[in-house]
């Protein structure tokens, strides 16, 4: 952990494994970063895939993804068919499932990485969900007791989590024969938990929890168990 906030200090460290620890500008609007070597450049058996429902001009995370990871296929608004919700593009569901349907074409190895962004300011729940996805209404208490700053801070997060469900339930089905790994990594905290975690280096609602199909969720006594168990106990508006 590092205390920086900030989409574009998240996804540096996710692609490269370092944190972003520069004091004024993100590391990814830095010129010196372009054209620099990642881990996946190594995996030269492997397909490359970014997908992001709106545009990646913000941050120069277009420039970041596109000049380090070599032979990368990005993936952003004007690919998809799914109209727009808000200033981020499509709609977390209507992401995943158009990032499966490209997905479940590829026949060779590959790494894909999906940010989503319904858990952001303004908390756009698409309409065509609203039927099936019920929002939950509780005392602004038990709302910010489990780290969130606002009732629709908690429901964005627990649409992720609805939408989440639905690429899970369609890679099961489109690849089910597939050794997958899926892995759900946030970039940063909630922005209702920065003041009120456990520490002023510890955000509250922090996790990384990884899913792998068909199984479903871990196992008790797995290796993967502890890391899940400790981001539902820690978020438990998320269940349910």
């Amino acid at each position: 952990f590092t205390p920086h906030f900030g989409t574009a200090r998240g996804v540096w460290a996710l692609l490269t494994g370092i944190p972003d620890v520069s004091p004024t500008e993100t590391a990814s609007r830095n010129p010196a970063m372009v054209d620099q070597h990642t881990v996946l450049d190594d995996f030269t058996g492997h397909e490359r895939f970014y997908f992001l429902g709106g545009s990646a001009s913000w941050a120069n995370l277009r420039g970041l993804l596109s000049h380090n990871i070599r032979g990368l296929r990005l993936h952003e608004q004007d690919s998809f068919r799914s109209p727009r919700v808000d200033v981020w593009g499509i709609s977390d569901k209507n992401l995943f499932l158009e990032a499966d349907a490209v997905l479940r074409e590829v026949r060779e190895p590959f790494f894909a990485i999906i940010q989503t962004a319904a858990n952001h300011r303004p908390y756009t729940i698409a309409d065509e969900d609203l039927g099936e996805f019920q929002r939950l209404d509780l005392p602004p208490a038990e709302v910010k007791r489990a780290g969130f700053e606002s009732l629709a801070e908690l429901n964005a997060c627990r649409y992720m989590d609805f939408a989440f469900g639905k690429f899970l339930a369609a890679a099961r089905q489109t690849r089910s024969s597939f050794s997958s790994a899926i892995t759900a990594s946030g970039v940063m905290p909630g922005s209702g938990s920065r003041a009120r975690g456990p520490s002023s280096t510890s955000p509250g609602i922090t996790s990384r929890c990884s899913f792998t199909p068909p199984g479903g969720s871990p196992r008790p006594g797995s290796a993967a168990w502890p890391q899940w168990w400790t981001c539902s106990r820690r978020s438990p508006a998320l269940r349910g």
